[in-house]
C-alpha cells in the first residue's frame, strides 16, 4: 500500500510541476521577447465587422457605434449585426443606424450558427471578416492598425488585446486583473513564443469554413 501511495504521490507531483513550467515558461517569453514590427499599409483593405449578438440590447448600441466612429474609409468596411432574441425596440433602432442588421431564430442559438448566417449574408465582397463580442467597444484607429497587420501577406488572423472596460469595483478589478493574466500568458507568451498564432481577425472565407464545424457557445 505504502508504494501505490509513493506512485500516486509522484504521478501527481510530476503532473503539476509541468503544468507551472507551462506557465512559467509563457510568462518569461510574455517578457523577453519582442513581437516582429509592421510597417503601415499601403492599401485599404475590405472588413466585414460580424456582431453575433444574442439577448444583448443593453451594450449593443455602445458596440456598434464604436465601429461607425472608426478613422476608415466608409467605403471600405460594412458593420452587420446578428441580432438573435433582442428586443424589437433595439432591431429598430438599430436598422436605423447606417450598419446591417441581420435577425436570426434558432431553436438552439449558438455564436457559430449566427456567424454563418451573417456571413451568407452578405457574401464575398470583403478581404477580412472581424468578429466582435456585443459587448466590445473598439477605439477609433483600431480598423486602421489590423489593415497594417494584414499588410504582411504572411498573416492569416489575428487576435487583439481585450482590456476592461472599467474597475470601479472589487468584481471589475478582479475581472481586470484575470483579463490581463490571460491575455499575457495565453496570447501574448504564446505568440511571442510562437506557440500559436491566434484568431478572431481573419481572412475573409477561413471563418466560414472552420466556424461551420463547430458550435461555438455564446
Amino acid at each position: 500500500m505504502g508504494h501505490v501511495l509513493i506512485i500516486i504521490d509522484w504521478f501527481l507531483y510530476i503532473l503539476f510541476t509541468i503544468n507551472v513550467l507551462y506557465l512559467l515558461v509563457h510568462s518569461l517569453a510574455s517578457c523577453k521577447f519582442s513581437l516582429p514590427k509592421t510597417d503601415k499599409a499601403t492599401k485599404h483593405k475590405r472588413f466585414a465587422i460580424l456582431i453575433p449578438a444574442y439577448k444583448e440590447d443593453a451594450v449593443i448600441h455602445e458596440c456598434v457605434h464604436s465601429c461607425l466612429q472608426q478613422d476608415y474609409p466608409v467605403d471600405h468596411f460594412e458593420t452587420i449585426v446578428i441580432s438573435d432574441r433582442m428586443q424589437p425596440e433595439t432591431n429598430a433602432s438599430l436598422a436605423a443606424l447606417p450598419i446591417r442588421l441581420v435577425e436570426v431564430h434558432f431553436e438552439k442559438s449558438t455564436k457559430s450558427k449566427s456567424l454563418n448566417v451573417g456571413m451568407a449574408a452578405i457574401g464575398d465582397d470583403f478581404d477580412i471578416a472581424l468578429v466582435l463580442d456585443a459587448d466590445n467597444v473598439i477605439p477609433s484607429d483600431y480598423l486602421s492598425d489590423i489593415n497594417d497587420l494584414f499588410a504582411n501577406p504572411d498573416v492569416e488572423a489575428v487576435q487583439t488585446h481585450r482590456i476592461a472596460k472599467n474597475m470601479n469595483n472589487d468584481m471589475a478589478l478582479l475581472d481586470a486583473v484575470s483579463e490581463e493574466i490571460n491575455n499575457t500568458i495565453f496570447r501574448l507568451g504564446h505568440a511571442k513564443a510562437r506557440f500559436v498564432r491566434c484568431t478572431y481577425r481573419f481572412r475573409y472565407g477561413i471563418p466560414l469554413r472552420s466556424f461551420s464545424r463547430y458550435d461555438v457557445e455564446y
